[in-house]
């Protein structure tokens, strides 16, 4: 092979190389481009928020619920085609659908069985507490139904009332206890049929506090409802260590009274009209033979110690005589 026919078979070479390795590379750049993904870059949407539902005002046990909602311990049920709220204690949930049941009254807020509250302060002079007073107050509770309670919380609500700095604590009974301005009593027991039972505690008021008035809720509940609930107000009077309390001034006034009653009676002679009157219709029948037995027992007794009388005297006058003889 000449020179000529060498330079044509390397030039031949190198054209299928180049050829070779342009195949090559245009096949990779194929594939590099079919494995290129491409994400879609989203649109912003413009979404219309939905509105809060606004909730309407709470209502208490008894009030139409149709825009708003019931206060704790009732639900909003359609009575009589109104929708109002019923005490939960007044509802029995059949299969899922509340009835009213018949343990309320018609007011579907209170129970047919009832606790009555009554309220008094006892008040007394305080020498620890200068120019104060110590005032118990004592709850009275009365069940007037034939039911008998148990579990009873019985809440005196002190919030707008007086200070509870003025309470002593370890006066509370029935193992009562201070929460949140409250004096509240648990499980509390009450027979049935004018069962009762009194809770109380004391105060130390000073003097400051006369003249003051105060109210303040008493309130009984049952399983969360209210079988039992009263307002009591509370007036401060001060009173002096050396004044008459109450029962005193009630005690000296009618003993005045009876007195003056007394001497008007005599004065206008009743006491013989009276006895008059008396022996005439009768009294006398009665008493007329007593009278003789009481005077025949005089008289023995009279004629006794005469006797004994008599019989002493003897006596004296024989140890006079013999005293004589002797001398």
């Amino acid at each position: 092979m000449n020179s000529k026919q060498l330079i044509v078979a390397l030039l031949f070479l190198i054209t299928l190389c180049i050829g070779g390795f342009t195949i090559y590379l245009l096949v990779q750049f194929s594939n590099q481009t079919n494995q290129i993904n491409v994400t879609p870059t989203p649109l912003p949407i413009s979404q219309t928020p939905s509105p809060t539902p606004t909730l309407g005002p709470e209502v208490v046990c008894g009030l139409a619920c149709t825009r708003a909602r019931c206060t704790a311990g009732t639900t909003c049920i359609t009575v009589n085609t109104t929708k109002r709220c019923v005490a939960n204690a007044c509802i029995t949930n059949e299969s899922g659908t509340p009835t009213i049941n018949n343990a309320c009254n018609t007011d579907l807020c209170t129970l047919k069985a009832t606790v009555n509250i009554s309220k008094k302060a006892e008040i007394s002079c305080d020498t620890n507490n200068v120019g104060g007073n110590k005032v118990k107050l004592i709850i009275t509770l009365t069940n007037s139904s034939d039911t008998a309670f148990e579990n009873l919380i019985v809440t005196d609500d002190l919030t707008n009332s007086i200070s509870l700095d003025y309470l002593n604590e370890d006066s509370i009974s029935n193992n009562g206890s201070v929460s949140n301005s409250r004096v509240v009593w648990s499980d509390i027991s009450l027979a049935a049929v004018n069962g009762a039972i009194e809770l109380s505690y004391e105060l130390n008021v000073p003097a400051a506090e006369n003249g003051k008035t105060y109210v303040n809720p008493v309130v009984v509940t049952s399983n969360n409802t209210i079988i039992g609930n009263s307002n009591f107000s509370l007036t401060i009077d001060i009173l002096p260590c050396t004044a008459l309390n109450g029962d005193q001034v009630a005690l000296i006034t009618g003993g005045a009274m009876l007195i003056l009653l007394g001497m008007m009676y005599i004065s206008r002679n009743y006491d013989v009209k009276v006895g008059n009157f008396l022996w005439g219709h009768g009294l006398g029948k009665v008493l007329l033979p007593v009278g003789k037995i009481a005077k025949k027992m005089k008289k023995e007794t009279i004629l006794t110690i005469k006797e004994k009388k008599g019989h002493k005297n003897a006596k004296f006058e024989d140890k006079l005589i013999n005293n004589k003889d002797n001398n």
